[in-house]
């Protein structure tokens, strides 16, 4: 099994995203309620993401998307994923993906990595 972090640098390195630059990440957590989806939200802001909630694509959830800009590094990358991990369990949630953009040399490409 492929770790999450390696898995992430692995998909951006398949369309040559410049792994030097800062990216912006989105990270989709989907909780059972709004409640839930707050107080995760609240613990992600303590993290340095921020948060929005929305309702989910189908009525029984809520997404809680969690944005960070960072340079794609396999440590800080673990470490999110414990985060995510805890923070979903903690309130009944899941964690879904990420998506993220893809750099080229000194340009940002349109499209968006969405795994």
């Amino acid at each position: 099994m492929i770790r999450w972090e390696k898995d992430i640098i692995r998909q951006l390195e398949r369309v040559k995203s410049n792994l030097s630059k800062t990216h912006d990440f989105d990270f989709y957590l989907y909780f059972p309620t709004p409640y839930e989806a707050k107080q995760a939200s609240i613990e992600l802001l303590l993290e340095g993401l921020t948060c929005e909630i929305k309702p989910g694509a189908t009525d029984n959830n809520w997404l809680c998307l969690a944005s960070i800009q960072l340079v794609p590094e396999a440590e800080e990358l673990a470490q999110m994923e414990s985060t995510f991990d805890k923070i979903a369990r903690a309130h009944h949630g899941e964690y879904d993906g990420w998506e993220s953009n893809i750099h080229r040399n000194d340009a940002i490409i349109q499209g968006r990595l969405r795994v």
